[in-house]
């Protein structure tokens, strides 16, 4: 449970009656042999809905899902061993077979003789010994097959795989026919989906699980902020809903501005790496959660928020004094606020810098989510022209003067007009 709590999971706290655990934004389990903790979402179909969202964004690399805590001080893979796992639970099971017909030239027939490719072969070679024969075999199905060769190969590229991993892996694929694995992944990706919707699947559910995972792989998907750390006989699996709806705006923010029709791209985390101070003279590093960028030049900053919000509480306060700061040190037009609410959606421009860029809020209800997906945030501006209006400006015409002493009276300028 501390470390738990070091991971920012969990929150504990003494009482007279013992302990208070508080989750934060992380859901998952910890399982061990004798005991279990297991933190789920509110609503696992808004969390599934967030999943499918994340995974049509063009980029589909955040910080790799990475495990800790081995004995010998590394790091240990966890695509690369969720994939060992699930092809040894398949091995055990059985890897998904058919029926198909094999013939061969023999001198000893098992099956159906077929006389007439036989006397054919017999008057046109001279060969008098031997008779052709169709037989029912047990073969492993081609298609599986090949998937699971097409992930192989890439097993040793993710971050944090270890040899150990990659050795297990290739004694497992012993108990795998030859089959030649696909030239992309897309082809891959679409023969493990069409797999897992044919009736070569029966019931076999480890099979079903492996091809997951490896689709999973072939996409580069991740556990978006999340943490794996083994411990003794158990392991300690969870991950950050908060980065995942970052993931989220960033794709909702690409449809809203492709159906604009505006040349302009939505980056998560753009500022990573770039070592950009909120003053000239130093200051905390800015890392806006996802910023809009054309033709090279910041237009607009974005901080997705997976909370609750109350315009009238310090939380939300504190949100937008950080998104100002953003917004003003980066020369952006507009800077936007993004909840995930449980409520109705709304959309309001709560103030505006002194260069005239508007501090807007939005907030996309769980029910909006789940009916629109990717087109939820252009549903939201449909529905609240005003903000629409104040967005199409501020992306459309830049600043008449760039600001000179970046955010240095930022509360002395700052406007939270109602």
């Amino acid at each position: 449970m501390k470390a738990l709590e070091a991971k920012n999971v969990l929150r504990i706290a003494r009482s007279n009656a013992g302990f208070v655990v508080t989750p934060s934004n992380y859901v998952g389990e910890l399982v061990l042999p004798s005991a279990s903790l297991r933190i789920e979402p509110k609503s696992q179909s808004v969390l599934a809905a967030m999943d499918r969202l994340a995974l049509q964004a063009n980029e589909k690399h955040l910080q790799d899902l990475r495990s800790e805590g081995e004995v010998d001080g590394g790091n240990k893979g966890d695509p690369a061993g969720e994939f060992r796992d699930a092809l040894l639970e398949c091995v055990y099971d059985g890897v998904p077979w058919r029926y198909a017909k094999e013939t061969q030239a023999t001198s000893f027939p098992r099956g159906r003789i077929e006389f007439g490719e036989t006397f054919q072969r017999l008057a046109a070679r001279g060969i008098r010994h031997r008779v052709i024969a169709t037989r029912p075999v047990h073969r492993q199905h081609e298609e599986f097959l090949r998937v699971i060769h097409s992930v192989i190969p890439i097993l040793p590229t993710l971050d944090g795989t270890t040899s150990k991993t990659l050795r297990e892996v290739q004694t497992l694929s012993q108990a795998l026919e030859s089959a030649q694995s696909f030239d992309t992944s897309e082809e891959a990706i679409e023969a493990a989906r069409g797999f897992i919707q044919s009736s070569g699947m029966g019931t076999n559910a480890s099979a079903r699980k492996l091809l997951d995972c490896c689709i999973r792989i072939l996409n580069k998907e991740r556990l978006f902020g999340g943490w794996v750390a083994h411990v003794p006989n158990g392991i300690a699996r969870f991950r950050n809903i908060e980065a995942l709806w970052e993931r989220c705006v960033q794709v909702l923010l690409d449809v809203w501005l492709q159906g604009m029709g505006v040349s302009a791209d939505a980056h998560l985390h753009g500022l990573r790496g770039m070592k950009v101070r909120l003053f000239p003279d130093g200051g905390p590093i800015l890392d806006p959660d996802v910023i809009i960028e054309a033709q090279g030049a910041v237009t607009a900053v974005v901080d997705a928020k997976y909370k609750l919000l109350d315009m009238m509480s310090s939380g939300a306060s504190a949100d937008l004094y950080q998104l100002t700061c953003y917004v003003r040190s980066l020369d952006a037009r507009v800077g936007i606020l993004v909840h995930l609410a449980e409520s109705d959606e709304y959309a309001k421009v709560v103030g505006t810098t002194s260069e005239a860029a508007p501090i807007i809020v939005l907030t996309i209800s769980d029910e909006l989510l789940l009916r629109e997906s990717a087109n939820a945030l252009s549903s939201l501006l449909a529905s609240w022209p005003r903000v629409r209006k104040s967005l199409d400006d501020s992306l459309a015409h830049g600043l008449a003067e760039k600001r000179g002493d970046r955010v240095s009276d930022l509360f002395g300028d700052l406007l939270l007009g109602a």
